[in-house]
C-alpha cells in the first residue's frame, strides 16, 4: 500500500503511465470514469459501471475509441427501462401502505440510495413519512461535493437535481425512524442485504408484522440475510439473534446499469469514436 498514490484528474485528462490513460463520465457516481488506455497504437476501453437515466448525473459520455471494449454487463441480455423498475417498486410501497404496513428499503451507502430517496420525494404527496437512518446519512456527506461539482460543471452532474436532493435529504432524516415500527412508514438503511449495520434493528423492528414488507432492490450475495430471504426462508439469524419473518418480502431490479439496447448503443458510438450528443 506505501506505493499506491492517489491524485485528482480531470475527464477528458490524459496521464502517461508508460500507456496513455483517458478517463470520461460514467454517470454511475461522482469520480466514476470509463478510461481509455492506449498502448503502441492499440486502444482498449473498459467502462467499468455505467449508468444511464440518472437522476443525478448527465448519461455515460461516449467520447473514446476502441478497438476492444470491456463492458458493464450486470443484466446480460436483458432489456430493461428505470421507469418500468421505478414503477415496479413504487406499486410494491403502494400495496403495503394500503394494508396500513410500514416498508424497509436496505440500501448501499451510495448510488442507489440516493435515486431511491429521490424517486421517493418525487411522489411524496401520495406516500407515508420517509425516513433515512441517521448513520446512513453521515456516509452522505459527499453530497455537498456533488453540490460543488454541479455548480463548477467540472462532473457535469445536473445541479438543480442536487439542490433538489439537499431539500429531500435534509426534510426527511432523523432519528424519529427507529420508532417508525408501529406506523405506516417507509424507512431507507444500510446495508442492502441486511448483513449489519442499522438495517438489522429495523429488520427485527417490523419483520415479524405481517402488514410490513421488505423491498430488496439489488443484488444479495449467497448466504446474506438477503439472499435467504429471497429463497424463501423465513426463520432468518442475525446479528441480534433469530427472527421468525412475517413481513411480506419482494425483490425489484432497480435498474442502475446498462441493458442490452444501453451496452450496445455505447459500444457502437464508443468504438467508433463518436460522441453522444
Amino acid at each position: 500500500m506505501a506505493r499506491v498514490q492517489f491524485a485528482p484528474r480531470n475527464y477528458g485528462e490524459t496521464i502517461d503511465l508508460g500507456l496513455q490513460v483517458t478517463f470520461a463520465q460514467s454517470g454511475h457516481l461522482v469520480g466514476s470514469a470509463m478510461c481509455q488506455l492506449e498502448w503502441q497504437r492499440h486502444r482498449i476501453v473498459y467502462t467499468g459501471d455505467v449508468t444511464f437515466e440518472s437522476r443525478l448525473f448527465v448519461e455515460p459520455l461516449a467520447d473514446l475509441i476502441g478497438e476492444v471494449m470491456i463492458i458493464d454487463g450486470s443484466y446480460g441480455t436483458q432489456k430493461l427501462t428505470k421507469k418500468t423498475t421505478e414503477e415496479q417498486l413504487l406499486d410494491l410501497i403502494r400495496a403495503a401502505v394500503t394494508q396500513g404496513g410500514s416498508v424497509l428499503l436496505p440500501l448501499p451507502r451510495f448510488g442507489r440510495s440516493q435515486e431511491v430517496l429521490l424517486l421517493l420525494y418525487e411522489h411524496r404527496d401520495e406516500l407515508p413519512p420517509i425516513f433515512v437512518e441517521v448513520k446512513h446519512s453521515r456516509r452522505w456527506r459527499g453530497l455537498s461535493q456533488i453540490q460543488r461539482l454541479a455548480a463548477s460543471g467540472r462532473d457535469r452532474t445536473t445541479a438543480n437535481h442536487a439542490r433538489f436532493f439537499a431539500l429531500a435529504f435534509r426534510r426527511d432524516c432523523g432519528t424519529a425512524a427507529r420508532r417508525a415500527a408501529n406506523c405506516a412508514a417507509i424507512v431507507l438503511a444500510t446495508d442492502a442485504m441486511i448483513s449489519n449495520g442499522a438495517v438489522v434493528d429495523y429488520f427485527h423492528g417490523f419483520g415479524d408484522a405481517p402488514q410490513n414488507s421488505i423491498i430488496f432492490t439489488g443484488y444479495q450475495a449467497p448466504g446474506t440475510p438477503g439472499r435467504r430471504l429471497l429463497d424463501g426462508e423465513r426463520e432468518i439469524e442475525t446479528s441480534r439473534g433469530m427472527l421468525s419473518v412475517r413481513a411480506q418480502v419482494a425483490n425489484v431490479t432497480l435498474k442502475a446499469h446498462p441493458d442490452y439496447n444501453e451496452n450496445c448503443l455505447l459500444i457502437g458510438r464508443t468504438t467508433l469514436g463518436f460522441h453522444r450528443t
